[in-house]
């Protein structure tokens, strides 16, 4: 109104607006580490306060300056507070008769990154996103050392409403198709240098909580000599007591001598194995039947043989099996111990 009674230069009565706070959002780093902008505009007299409340409670007051006021929250403040949607309000005398005037904004701390729907089990090391696999990983499955430089790279995350995926290589961030909670990065079209890269997933939520799955990528390219063959490292080196009741990769590449439809043969645990190379590479089964006999503790070779050219070429490789946890001392011989502590009170 325009009485004259207003706390205005004008004597109106004096009005307040609320800037939104934080894009409606606080999460965990901003909540550590940032400080929160509680401002706004107000027509109110130099000098008057400005009264903030949360949920209606008494939060502070800040003077009004120049048609506006501001009150940053230090970083730290919302450890008191738990996750949840909270009412600021703002409040100024807008006549000399005490009337007030107010506005309100809405503000939700979330400082979790969660599966609320519950329905997302695919992450590694509790993440709610995963990178997954590379193809072709022509390599050992799932090594991610290939000598293929246009990759199909897949893997899953938390596909909840509000949440965000994004994918990078090398810093590079890419558009990724998305299949429920599948998704995939095409660069079969683009070529990637020898070496190494590194794949990041990342996942955010409305709030900006975040997590990353990094994946590194190593890419080789460079082709054996011309007559040479190349075993590749057999099941990371060992051999344990699941894998062996599954088949047993036993894989390699070839020189540029080498042709497709040029024979290998495999020789491992005095059985022997043949195949045929296929673009550079080979690979075999042994078929879990025939790893019955290995014997736990021993290393064994695996001896690879082609014809190239004129050549006979030869490698070798090593697995060691282990099938069981061993106690190395101590203990009487037990894995695992326990130990017991009972915690008294003296109420003297």
């Amino acid at each position: 109104d325009n009485n004259g009674n207003g706390n205005t230069l004008t004597g109106e009565d004096a009005s307040i607006t609320l800037n939104q706070i934080s894009n409606n959002f606080i999460n965990q780093d901003e909540s550590e580490n940032e400080e929160i902008s509680i401002s706004g505009t107000t027509t109110v007299l130099d000098g008057y306060m400005v009264t903030i409340k949360v949920d209606g409670n008494l939060f502070t007051k800040v003077e009004a300056l120049n048609g506006t006021f501001e009150y940053k929250i230090p970083a730290g403040t919302f450890d008191e507070y738990e996750d949840g949607t909270y009412e600021v309000s703002v409040e100024v005398s807008a006549d000399k008769s005490g009337n007030i005037a107010s506005d309100t904004q809405s503000v939700t701390l979330d400082r979790v990154l969660s599966d609320d729907n519950d329905n997302y089990d695919n992450g590694t090391n509790g993440l709610l996103v995963s990178i997954d696999t590379i193809s072709e990983d022509t390599g050992n499955q799932n090594d991610f050392l290939t000598s293929d430089s246009t990759l199909l790279i897949e893997g899953s995350f938390d596909n909840e409403v509000g949440n965000h995926l994004e994918v990078s290589v090398d810093g590079v961030v890419y558009n990724v198709e998305i299949n429920g909670q599948d998704w995939s990065l095409d660069l079969q079209n683009t070529s990637l240098s020898n070496g190494d890269h590194t794949v990041v997933a990342t996942i955010s939520d409305a709030a900006g909580n975040k997590e990353s799955a990094t994946q590194n990528i190593t890419i080789d390219t460079t082709p054996a000599s011309v007559d040479a063959i190349v075993l590749d490292e057999i099941s990371n080196n060992y051999i344990n007591g699941s894998e062996i009741n599954e088949p047993l990769e036993i894989s390699g590449s070839v020189g540029s001598g080498s042709k497709n439809g040029d024979s290998v043969s495999i020789e491992f645990n005095s059985e022997t194995y043949t195949t045929l190379v296929t673009d550079g590479r080979f690979s075999i089964f042994v078929p879990a039947e025939d790893l019955v006999s290995l014997v736990d503790g021993n290393t064994y070779t695996a001896k690879a043989t082609t014809i190239s050219g004129a050549h006979t070429v030869i490698d070798e490789e090593d697995v060691i099996v282990d099938f069981s946890i061993t106690n190395n001392g101590g203990n009487d011989g037990a894995l695992i111990t326990i130990s017991k502590s009972i915690l008294t009170s003296d109420p003297s």
